[in-house]
């Protein structure tokens, strides 16, 4: 990308951390944190102040996101039972669709709870926060979705950007037109 995708601009010309960190905690998230990478440092001093989430800092470039999916489930309190996983590349998310994982995963609390739009799964992912420990998570979270470990239920979800992850900037021109990476 160039950059890194964090900074980029995305929803109401917001940084995508920026619109993740409103949207959760518009949605009901408490707390929100925000796991940055080696970068980090860097990141957060062009992003600016990110209240109100909490910021953890993943400095050893070998991990993979589920270290720092990980690392992030560290800063909740005890009593949280879900963590909402929303990687910062997939900034098309709404308070609204929060809302309602949120909901489902609380009706459905051994779940891990994938919204899908127009059959394409897409995210934040709502998982069980005992789920992210499971062995078969160590190779990620598309592994654990798919072996079997967790219940998978889905959220259809009428809006398809919810799918959309940005790896490009052809990527990022097709959701956010007039913007430049």
């Amino acid at each position: 990308m160039g950059r890194a995708k964090a900074l980029l601009p995305g929803p109401e010309g917001k940084t995508f951390v920026r619109h993740l960190v409103d949207v959760l905690a518009e949605g009901g998230c408490a707390p929100v944190v925000v796991v940055l990478g080696p970068s980090g440092e860097a990141v957060l001093a062009e992003a600016g102040d990110l209240a109100p989430a909490l910021v953890a800092f993943n400095r050893d470039s070998r991990t993979e996101m589920i270290d720092s999916v990980r690392l992030g489930e560290r800063y909740l309190p005890a009593d949280v039972t879900a963590a909402l996983v929303a990687p910062v590349d997939a900034p098309c998310v709404t308070a609204a669709l929060v809302r309602a994982l949120a909901a489902a995963a609380e009706a459905a609390p051994d779940a891990a709870i994938v919204p899908v739009a127009g059959g394409r799964p897409g995210h934040p992912v709502a998982l069980p926060r005992a789920a992210l420990w499971r062995t078969e998570a160590a190779a990620g979270l598309r592994a654990l979705l798919e072996s079997g470990a967790v219940a998978v239920r889905t959220l259809d979800w009428d809006d398809p950007r919810i799918a959309a992850d940005v790896n490009t900037p052809e990527d990022h021109a097709s959701l956010f037109p007039g913007w430049t990476t």
